[in-house]
């Protein structure tokens, strides 16, 4: 059984296919790439605006680089502070993809672990204390 779009008397049934001429593929790919510069502007504008605003400041020094450089991040809870931990990284580390996590029992302190891997490849540990939220619900 045969079926015709509302648009153009295209037959839509079992075995057609939409072909696009040339034209109309070209068309298509020139959107495409305009809506992905115009998303991308829009990106750059809000982060230049609101980015210092979500960006959180290294506290005492502490860079995330080893458990002494452990991050602390002020959190009621792990509702709160899982949430604050990407949004810490995002900040420092905006290109980095998490690529694995860890919790670290050290003396009488929990560290979360986190393995970030940068576009070029590199791996690196971002280390956060939160001994202050964890297990808190």
């Amino acid at each position: 059984m045969e079926s015709t779009t509302a648009l153009a008397a295209i037959p839509v049934g079992r075995g057609n296919r939409l072909r696009l001429g040339k034209a109309a593929r070209v068309t298509l790919f020139v959107t495409g790439v305009a809506a992905w510069i115009v998303l991308g502007a829009t990106l750059a504008v809000v982060l230049s605006v609101f980015g210092p605003r979500l960006s959180m400041p290294i506290v005492d020094g502490r860079d995330g680089s080893s458990v002494e450089g452990a991050v602390w991040l002020d959190a009621a809870d792990e509702t709160v502070g899982v949430p604050l931990e990407y949004l810490w990284m995002s900040a420092y580390y905006p290109l980095d993809t998490v690529t694995a996590q860890s919790l670290m029992p050290e003396g009488d302190q929990v560290y979360d672990v986190l393995e970030l891997t940068s576009p070029g490849g590199e791996t690196h540990q971002v280390w956060f204390n939160i001994n202050d939220w964890y297990g808190v619900w």
